[in-house]
Formats: structure tokens, C-alpha cells, sequence
């Protein structure tokens, strides 16, 4: 993305965030819980979007409170799952997965197919970074059959490339043990664990193996 174009959006996020910001305030003084939500949710997703990901956990963890009290759940699923997103990017993948697993949940009994396969994807990832891999893959493919089914060619070009994603750690790890195994000088190859398993491609270039091997 261009630099006036990054600028122009974390612009659009600060004046997103300052106005909601004075609409709490405004609404400091009453009871009106179903306003201060929405202030909150924008809020939040404005925090996100500037990369203030535990502001923004804070203040959606604010917002999923007022939404559970007037029972908007199409409010609290949202909320739950940009909180997930934030939780995701911080690196707290529990949190992120049980924050994306109650979003997915409301979803669901929404029935509200046009944001499930979306929540399927973030489910995901989250449990893909988290070195569950099977669980990933049954995620992203859950998603993407329910973006063949809507034929949203958007969604399902997304979780196909997340599927690669999947299955290349699959075999990023595979070569690791036949390397271990086909070892001729004796010598073990080894890694330190990465905090994020995605990462594995990195800590394989940086040790020198080349990931043509995977071929």
C-alpha cells in the first residue's frame, strides 16, 4: 500500500477513535448502554486498525460487557472477534482462540453464514500460530466449503492461501526429521522452538537449508 495511502487510513482511524472517544464522554452521565457499546466497538476497531492491539483489547472487552447486558449478539460476536485478532497479534493465542471460538459460536446460532466463514479463517490461523495444525486445517476447510457454497471467490482464494500455509509447515517439519535422520556427519540438526510455528521457514533459511529441499 502506498505511504499516502497508510497515511490517509491511520488518519481515518485517529479521527474514528477521537470522536468515539468524545461520544463516551458525552455519554458519561446516562445509562444508555446500547450508545456506549457502539461508541466502544468503534473504538476499538479503531485501536486495531492503528496497531493499539491491547488498547483495543481493553476497551472491546468494554464493549462485549454493555453488548452481553442488552443482548446484541451480532455486537458482541464482532467485538469478540477483533478482541481475538488483538489477542492474536499480541501473542496470546488462548485468549485469542477462546475469544474467536465464543464469537464463532454466536455466529452460528445466528446462523449468520455471511460472517461465519470468516470466523472459521480467523479460528484458523489462530490455532495454525499456536502449533495445532490439524485443527487449523479443519477450520480452513470448513471455510472454505462454506465459500464454495456462496461462491465468493474473494473468501475462498483466502482460505486456500491459508491452507497452503498449513500444509507447508506440514512439510517444513517433515524435512526437519529427514534431516535429523539422513544427518551423514553424525551431527544433529536441531532448532530452537519459535514462538510462532509460522516462523519455521525463517529459522530454516536462517540455518542455512534451503527451502527448495522441500520439493
Amino acid at each position: 500500500m502506498p505511504a499516502k495511502m497508510i497515511g490517509t487510513s491511520l488518519l481515518h482511524y485517529d479521527i474514528t477513535a477521537q470522536l468515539s472517544q468524545k461520544a463516551l464522554d458525552s455519554l458519561a452521565d446516562t445509562s444508555d448502554d446500547q450508545l456506549q457499546s457502539i461508541a466502544l466497538g468503534h473504538m476499538g476497531h479503531a485501536h486495531f486498525h492503528r496497531g493499539d492491539f491491547r488498547e483495543a483489547v481493553d476497551v472491546l472487552s468494554q464493549a462485549a460487557v454493555k453488548q452481553r447486558a442488552i443482548g446484541d449478539q451480532r455486537g458482541l460476536a464482532q467485538s469478540l472477534n477483533f478482541a481475538g485478532l488483538a489477542y492474536h497479534r499480541l501473542g496470546d493465542f488462548s485468549r485469542a482462540i477462546a475469544s474467536h471460538e465464543e464469537s464463532l459460536a454466536i455466529k452460528r446460532s445466528l446462523n449468520d453464514l455471511a460472517v461465519i466463514p470468516g470466523g472459521l479463517n480467523d479460528l484458523g490461523d489462530a490455532y495454525r500460530d499456536i502449533g495445532l495444525i490439524d485443527e487449523a486445517i479443519g477450520q480452513h476447510t470448513e471455510s472454505l466449503g462454506l465459500a464454495r457454497e456462496q461462491d465468493n471467490i474473494g473468501s475462498e482464494c483466502d482460505n486456500l492461501r491459508d491452507l497452503g500455509a498449513d500444509f507447508l509447515i506440514i512439510a517444513i517439519v517433515r524435512t526437519i526429521f529427514r534431516l535429523n535422520t539422513r544427518c551423514s556427519t553424525g551431527a544433529s540438526f536441531t532448532l530452537s522452538q519459535p514462538k510462532c510455528p509460522c516462523r519455521l521457514a525463517e529459522t530454516l533459511a536462517v540455518s542455512g537449508v534451503e527451502l527448495a529441499m522441500l520439493r
